[in-house]
């Protein structure tokens, strides 16, 4: 399952990627800003 969580309304230029997920593993997350 590939899941990406935003902090705000998908459409909106205001919302932050707060994670994504890639086949269940975490790959992205925005709270220590780095790529797994």
């Amino acid at each position: 399952v590939n899941t990406i969580l935003l902090d705000g309304d998908p459409l909106s230029i205001k919302t932050w990627v707060r994670k994504v997920y890639i086949s269940g593993r975490l790959v992205y997350s925005r709270d220590n800003n780095s790529i797994y």
